[in-house]
């Protein structure tokens, strides 16, 4: 398949030398090299973040207006 890519001037050098090297043409060479990284990626393994909480108990009875405004005040 024929597509059109913008590749740094620089990789687009290295890809030249290494496609060269290796004996391949530059569209297998970043065919293989973008399967190889997407392949990696698919492998990386999820992370599962676990937060950790703790019961603080009760500070104030949020349902008590002037408890609330009592203990919101004392923060300041």
């Amino acid at each position: 398949m024929r597509t059109t890519i913008d590749i740094d001037a620089v990789v687009l050098e290295h890809l030249r030398h290494r496609s060269k090297r290796e004996g391949k043409t530059l569209g297998q060479l970043v065919s293989e090299l973008l399967a190889s990284a997407i392949a990696q990626e698919d492998r990386l393994p999820s992370v599962d973040i676990a937060w950790p909480s703790t019961n603080l108990g009760l500070r104030v009875d949020i349902e008590d207006k002037h408890a609330l405004y009592a203990a919101l005040d004392a923060a300041d």
